[in-house]
């Protein structure tokens, strides 16, 4: 079965808790992709959460809290979103070191790799086509998943 992906802009901190929390016990997130983490983030940024929600075999499967971006090039903009992160340095210097989606250990690597090619696709968010995607603190192999 496909992961089916959604991007959710109604679910505030207190309604995405328990989602959160549900996932969190199947998934290798560490301190960084807590719900302790992102809740005091959501918290200290004040931003406006998009969530990512992918869906499979009738459970949440994968999350991610991303953060509208807009850069100016040239006479326009180019609109983005960031993973975990504001885009102003003097908030990030204090935040996520070992970033990532919070991912079901079933599907590892799957379904990661689905919401990249989603994210990438081109979605619309709050009216405008999102055609960058800005991730930090990625790891090659992040905690818990070496040999």
């Amino acid at each position: 079965m496909a992961v089916r992906f959604e991007l959710r802009t109604d679910l505030d901190a207190a309604s995405l808790a328990p989602l959160w929390q549900a996932l969190e016990p199947r998934a290798e997130g560490g301190v960084f992709r807590s719900w302790h983490w992102i809740g005091c983030w959501l918290a200290e940024t004040g931003l406006p959460p998009v969530v990512l929600v992918g869906h499979a075999d009738g459970q949440v499967v994968l999350l991610g809290v991303l953060a509208a971006a807009e850069r100016r090039q040239g006479l326009g903009a180019i609109s983005g979103l960031r993973l975990h992160t504001t885009g102003d340095e003097a908030q990030d210097v204090i935040t996520i070191e070992y970033n990532g989606f919070l991912t079901d250990r079933a599907w590892a690597g799957v379904a990661d790799a689905a919401a990249l090619c989603y994210l990438l696709g081109g979605v619309v968010v709050a009216g405008s086509r999102r055609d960058e995607l800005h991730l930090r603190n990625i790891a090659a192999d992040p905690p818990g998943n070496g040999p």
